[in-house]
């Protein structure tokens, strides 16, 4: 006994703590050798899930099974298959054979609750001469049945199946048999012989174990378990899964706006339908269209939400189309004006039209008719009485007022007071008398001849015989007379008493020039021409020529810029000649005028060096340059004064010492000029006639031909006066040259 306790003891150090800690063993044949088995049954020794091993008995001690393995494993009792989750537990078998009159060991305590309750432990068995042993009780494990104890034999011969239980399979039953241990067959679900040894068949490994397909299959100790049916199936894996047909109650829970579609182990919801809003699972919603843009309806139309739809009015009286594709305001107005009076204007409006009222002069309204009001039936409508209303449609119309009177038939008549205004029409020197609607005139006065309205007509007395004055008086009619006028100057008297000659030469000469003679004229008298060589007239005075303009303007008579007759030579053979004489600039005579806008304004040098006359001096083609030795200054110098363009605002005056007739230019001074730095080919060197045929003079030396005087013809478009200046280059239309002597 005492080493059955001891190898029990070995035995459990190695095994328990691996099972300490709710290790599963599924059998002893899984885990531990025979040999260990053997002698655990030797020993009495019951093997379970998570529990202290319990001490075998000495003699008539119980053994103590072990506690039930933890929930939902199958504990394994002395011999017991280790329980699987949902399978029967097996009772743990009885403890060791007590020894000599000990009593047995106690049952194994019975396997966890599974699907079915464990079985109890097997009693033990009387050891030779021992008293029988008490049956074991199964332990309070979940589900487990009292164990029944078989009772031990009395003393007598020895049990084969005492030791090592036979050698039988601890799953098969050992009976004791005359020639040794007889081991019963494997337990269903179990392969193989007691006596060979069992094996646990996993029929999971065939057909899933004959569970539905769609649940899992669990091998356990001798059997096998089918799972649930997954969620959407109804039935048990056993017996087999149909799928549950959701759609076929409250429509699968769908909105029953959708379609509920089974679909194996489960459904789905359809879309909402056009015009609802979410999900077919969530619940569909009516979506008002009205709320937004009135539908898309026309405005004039009134939308009504229906479910999943809407729907548009009909447009409005005065509206043509539908509320769905619009509604088009109608113009009644386009057809026979709206039915408004044809005199009143119609004017569309929306959804309707409006007739205008009937014009003024009608009476109704423009919807029901416009008649035309007589207005001349009620005090001649208003005209003044002295005129004629007549209708007309829609009005009257009142006649002018009849002759002398003003205003009109409407405004009313009033009698025009015609002597107010230019005498009536009288003659002024009539009465004007008014009348009702006219006038009447007077009688001319005395002095006049014809009537108040047609008009009196003075008697002219001076129509016959001057009227009685001298002849070389004026009569002078007037109203109703006449006078006589003064007589004349040169004449003494009165026109109506007579005139008398006046000689004015009696005294004075007249008041001629004493170099000419006064000859006496009716009532006047004529002075002679001044003598040969004096300018001027008996009239004015004689005054001999002088011989230039700065002599005229020093010694008179002046009379401002013009021509003037001057004698150059004094009282030599030369000729008076008329020039133009610049008065505003200091007495310049005008010796060359050129303007090439005069037919024939070129003229050849030589023509120009001669005398030019074809013009009246300062006209555009004159010349006195042939006498330009007379005009030499008492210091013998040659005082010019060249005019560009007909403004004569462009100049160049200076002083020379040399003759230009001759072809000499001598010594320049007092030089002005405008604009400044006037020049030519070269700077300016005076006037003097080089022999050239273009100009009769010319400002350069050389063949350049530069405020040129008298061209014979253009350069550059005009007359070349200056080259380079201030201004740049001028070429003119017209160029004069003047002379100062003095």
């Amino acid at each position: 006994m005492e080493i059955a306790q001891s190898s029990c003891l070995r035995v459990w150090g190695r095994v328990g703590p691996i099972l300490d800690g709710s290790v599963e063993i599924l059998t002893f044949k899984r885990e531990v050798s025979l040999r260990a088995m053997r002698l655990l049954a030797l020993c009495s020794f019951t093997v379970f899930v998570a529990a202290s091993c319990g001490g075998g008995g000495g003699a008539g001690e119980t053994g103590t099974g072990g506690t039930a393995g933890g929930g939902g494993t199958h504990a394994t009792g002395g011999k017991g298959g280790s329980a699987m989750a949902g399978a029967t537990g097996t009772g743990g078998a009885a403890g060791a054979t007590p020894g000599t009159g000990g009593a047995a060991g106690a049952a194994g305590p019975g396997g966890a609750a599974g699907e079915a309750p464990g079985t109890g432990g097997t009693a033990g068995v009387a050891d030779d001469g021992g008293a029988a042993g008490v049956g074991g009780e199964a332990d309070a494990g979940a589900g487990g049945g009292a164990g029944t104890g078989t009772a031990g034999a009395g003393g007598g011969a020895v049990d084969s199946c005492a030791t090592n239980h036979g050698g039988c399979d601890p799953l098969v039953t050992c009976t004791p048999g005359s020639n040794g241990a007889v081991c019963g067959n494997c337990p269903s679900g179990y392969t193989g012989t007691g006596a060979t040894g069992c094996t646990d068949v996993n029929e999971c490994a065939t057909n899933n174990g004959g569970c539905d397909a769609l649940t899992t299959c669990t091998n356990t100790p001798g059997g096998f378990t089918c799972g649930s049916c997954p969620s959407g199936y109804t039935g048990g894996g056993s017996s087999g899964c149909m799928d549950i047909n959701e759609c076929a109650t409250n429509n699968g829970g769908c909105d029953p706006h959708t379609t509920c579609t089974n679909t194996a182990g489960s459904f789905s919801c359809g879309s909402c339908p056009s015009g609802y809003t979410g999900t077919g699972a969530a619940g569909c919603t009516d979506v008002n269209e009205c709320a937004t843009n009135n539908g898309g309806c026309d405005p004039h139309t009134t939308c009504t939400n229906t479910p999943g739809g809407f729907t548009c009015g009909a447009c409005p009286s005065g509206y043509m189309g539908t509320g769905a594709t619009g509604c088009t305001d109608i113009d009644e107005c386009a057809t026979n004006n709206g039915g408004c009076d044809a005199l009143t204007t119609c004017t569309n409006m929306a959804g309707g039209f409006m007739c205008g009222p009937c014009p003024s002069g009608y009476m109704g309204t423009g919807a029901t008719g416009c008649t035309d009001v007589n207005e001349c039936a009620t005090n001649n409508g208003g005209c003044d009485p002295l005129t004629t209303c007549t209708n007309m449609p829609g009005g009257f119309m009142c006649g002018g007022c009849p002759m002398g009177y003003t205003g009109g038939g409407s405004t009313g008549c009033t009698d025009v007071n015609e002597c107010a205004t230019n005498n009536g029409g009288c003659d002024p020197l009539t009465t004007c008398t008014n009348i009702a609607g006219s006038f009447t005139c007077g009688a001319c006065p005395s002095g006049y001849t014809g009537t108040g309205s047609t008009g009196c007509a003075d008697i002219n007395e001076c129509a016959t015989d001057n009227g009685g004055c001298d002849p070389l008086t004026t009569c002078t009619n007037t109203v109703g007379s006449f006078t006589c006028g003064a007589c004349p100057t040169g004449y003494t008297g009165t026109g109506s008493t007579g005139c008398a000659d006046i000689n004015e030469c009696a005294s004075n000469n007249g008041g001629c020039d004493p170099l000419t003679t006064c000859t006496n004229t009716a009532g006047s008298r004529t002075c002679g021409a001044c003598p040969t060589g004096y300018v001027g007239t008996g009239e004015t005075g004689c005054v001999q020529y002088r011989k230039n303009c700065y002599d005229y303007l020093q010694n008179g008579p002046n009379t401002g810029d013009g021509l003037y007759t001057i004698d150059t030579d004094g009282s030599g053979a030369k000729p008076p000649v008329q020039v133009y004489c610049d008065m505003t600039n200091g007495g310049w005579t005008q010796i060359l005028d050129q303007d090439i806008g005069v037919s024939g304004g070129y003229l050849a040098a030589a023509t120009w060096r001669g005398g030019v006359a074809t013009t009246a001096p300062n006209a555009g083609q004159w010349s006195i340059l042939d006498r330009i030795a007379d005009f030499q200054n008492t210091d013998l110098t040659f005082e010019f004064r060249l005019t560009y363009n007909a403004a004569e605002t462009s100049f160049i005056q200076w002083s020379q010492t040399g003759n230009p007739a001759s072809g000499t230019r001598g010594t320049l001074s007092g030089i002005t000029q405008s604009p400044a730095n006037q020049s030519g080919c070269g700077a300016f060197a005076g006037l003097a006639n080089d022999g050239q045929a273009e100009s009769a003079w010319d400002g350069d030396v050389g063949g350049c031909w530069w405020f040129a005087v008298g061209s014979s013809g253009p350069w550059g478009g005009g007359i070349p006066s200056v080259n380079s200046s201030a201004a740049g280059q001028i070429v003119t239309t017209r160029s004069r040259l003047y002379v100062r002597g003095r």
